[in-house]
């Protein structure tokens, strides 16, 4: 009997290719993404590289991520193999096989295509693991090892996870078997369809929740609301998309077909008729590749982002090669001026600019555009539409609308830095607000009106020890050291506690050994601090930039590795559906086709119709994911921004870009697989 099983199986297999080799494929894909993730969350050479952890911890996330979407899209692409298999398998049993003779055909079918998923999916994933890894490696400026690293635990766990997958395959199998008779299932492949009913109030339901959506990418204007808002925003277009498709555009043609001028004109009458059985039996499916395409341009352009950013975003966070900020602080609360923190003097200054001077003649560097200053900041709120710029109550919710950024500093340094003339009296304030907060209008100043002069040309990223591109921002420069230590007792009245004050020095620089430059600042500023402040412990920050880069260069490297394989991921699904489709369109065209020969029409017409039909069911999905995407682009910017510095103009672009990509890349697709539905169709 394992003999005729055997060959049952594999002639099952050879005679039913078109949907079998897909399947094979796009499962070996699978097998190669999966094993792919967990090599490299193994390899040492990643792990023991700079940034390497970053990958690493990115690498972790993704193997999640492609897990839950490898469980969904393996059962979505074996049920495209599971149907229409009613009738081979009634034809099986009219022919004398039993219930379990044809559950075990079905386990040698599954064993066979396992083999050939492992193998071919492990052999191509060992050879685009060494691709990737070279490319990572090139892009962290490492150099490149050369042979393979082949991990024996990565291939045993995805073999593991891929048998477990095709048993679940044998299960459904065996319970769609086991749930119906063999008659039965014979019946179900031939019974008839009803035509389908309009449900307005469903499409009522879609055209509100993708209104919905639209409404907030379109009108949402600050990135930490965009943020809170993504999934909402998702989750209602996505519910949108799949009622609107479903019961849509079946409303639609009901619609159509009630215009009796309209639905009794030869082109309309047979395209109407036959689009509302398509639509019935293609909705879902059309609904999934049209979320599916709209997440492959997403996922496209803000790769793409992630690569072109990378410097600017650098450059915005870190303007200077180097920056030290160092925290005075009195240890004892008790102090004598009664203040926890307190503000660096210009002697400290000076002593800290004198440390890392003699650090540089040791290490040969030349210093360029010295800066320090000494400030304090918090995140403000703009209250009720007046600015009063009071420190935001932490135990109250996040106001992410009416957020600020404020920077305390004192004249004398931004008269240091900046070459301006400053020579505010005492109380006096001067202001530089970049994104017109104040609005030309009187400064509420901790419940106090003032008024204020207005900077302009100040370079914003050199008074922040962190920079964000989030919040709005604006400084405020104050006369005196007593004037930015009132600003404490102010804040310290609303949230009983006081924040920092902070001294920061920022230059240029090249340093020869990064790593050892570092160090030795690390001991130089230390030392330095203790000298000023004892017995206290994380009192300073230092950062170089060149450093930082790679580090947030690890991150990026990581991150769009996993964003590309989910492009190929979502890419090779849609092409899967797209294939499946139209195999599943010819054989139910093949028999409309005689059908309509039949009746009397002629060749021209019955292959304009079917073409008309097709291209309306296959562009659908492309259309409605360009209209998501247009809708999001805003949107999706403003989500990018926490991550990456790009403006909107080049995000756009790089949107529209990946747009055309994927439509012409669409457009292939359909091309190539027109050609089985036209084969099928014929013969």
């Amino acid at each position: 009997m394992f003999k005729l099983y055997s060959r049952l199986a594999i002639q099952n297999i050879h005679n039913d290719r078109k949907r079998f080799v897909p399947f094979l494929l796009a499962m070996s894909l699978l097998t190669l993404m999966m094993y792919n993730f967990i090599s490299m969350g193994m390899n040492p050479y990643i792990l023991n590289s700079r940034g390497g952890r970053n990958i690493i911890q990115v690498l972790t996330v993704g193997r999640w991520i492609v897990g839950i979407a490898t469980l969904i899209i393996s059962f979505y692409a074996y049920s495209f193999v599971l149907k229409g298999r009613q009738e081979e398998f009634s034809l099986l049993n009219t022919l004398g096989l039993e219930k379990k003779h044809i559950r075990s055909m079905v386990l040698i079918e599954l064993l066979l295509l396992y083999l050939g998923t492992i193998v071919l999916g492990i052999t191509l994933g060992i050879l685009v693991d060494k691709l990737i890894f070279a490319a990572m490696t090139m892009f962290l400026d490492g150099q490149v090892k050369f042979g393979f690293f082949i991990s024996a635990n990565a291939i045993l766990y995805t073999c593991s996870i891929f048998l477990a997958l095709y048993f679940g395959f044998f299960i459904r199998t065996g319970f769609q078997i086991q749930l119906h008779s063999i008659s039965s299932l014979r019946q179900l492949s031939s019974q008839g369809e009803k035509e389908p009913k309009a449900k307005t109030w469903l499409a009522l339901i879609g055209l509100v929740f993708m209104g919905f959506g639209y409404y907030l990418a379109l009108t949402i204007q600050n990135p930490l609301k965009a943020i809170a808002m993504f999934v909402v925003a998702v989750v209602a277009v996505i519910i949108g998309t799949y009622c609107l498709i479903t019961a849509g555009s079946i409303t639609y043609l009901k619609w159509r077909k009630s215009k009796k001028k309209v639905y009794y004109q030869p082109e309309h009458f047979v395209n109407i008729s036959n689009l509302l059985y398509r639509m019935k039996a293609n909705a879902v499916g059309l609904g999934n590749i049209a979320i599916l395409s709209t997440m492959v341009i997403i996922i496209l352009s803000i790769s793409a982002s992630l690569v072109i950013g990378i410097k600017s975003t650098i450059d915005y966070q870190y303007p200077r090669d180097y920056e030290i900020s160092v925290y005075s602080r009195n240890e004892d609360t008790n102090a004598s001026d009664g203040h926890y923190y307190k503000i660096p003097s210009t002697e400290e200054a000076e002593g800290y600019l004198k440390a890392i001077a003699t650090l540089n003649e040791k290490h040969h560097i030349q210093p360029q555009d010295i800066s320090y200053f000494r400030a304090t900041s918090g995140t403000l709120t703009l209250k009720n539409g007046e600015f009063s710029f009071e420190e935001q109550d932490q135990r109250s919710s996040w106001d992410a609308l009416n957020a600020v950024q404020v920077t305390y500093v004192l004249q004398e340094d931004v008269n240091r830095v900046f070459g301006t003339n400053l020579k505010l009296k005492k109380g006096e304030l001067a202001v530089y607000d970049p994104d017109n907060i104040l609005q030309g209008k009187d400064l509420n100043y901790f419940g106090t009106k003032k008024k204020y002069q207005t900077l302009s040309n100040i370079n914003m990223t050199l008074f922040n020890a962190v920079n964000t591109t989030v919040l709005k921002q604006i400084v405020i420069v104050v006369d005196s050291v007593e004037s930015l230590a009132n600003v404490n007792v102010l804040q310290a009245k609303q949230l009983g506690e006081e924040s920092r004050y902070y001294l920061t020095i920022k230059y240029n620089g090249q340093a020869i050994d990064e790593e050892k430059y570092m160090n030795d600042l690390k001991n130089v500023i230390e030392a330095e601090y203790h000298k000023n402040v004892a017995n206290s412990k994380y009192g300073y920050l230092l950062n170089s930039k060149r450093l930082n880069y790679r580090e947030l260069l690890s991150i990026h490297v990581g991150t769009i590795y996993v964003l590309s394989m989910l492009v190929v991921l979502f890419t090779s699904v849609s092409v899967l559906v797209i294939y499946y489709k139209q195999v599943s369109e010819g054989t139910r065209d093949r028999e409309n086709y005689l059908i309509m020969r039949k009746v009397g029409m002629d060749e021209r017409m019955i292959h304009r119709t079917i073409r008309q039909q097709v291209k309306i069911i296959f562009f659908l999905p492309p259309l409605i994911a360009t209209m998501h995407v247009l809708a999001a682009t805003k949107f999706m910017h403003l989500v990018l921004q926490i991550i990456v510095k790009i403006s909107f103009s080049t995000f756009a672009w790089i949107t529209f870009a990946s747009l055309a990509v994927y439509l012409i890349f669409f457009y292939i697709v359909y091309t190539l697989t027109t050609r089985t539905y036209y084969d099928i169709v014929k013969h």
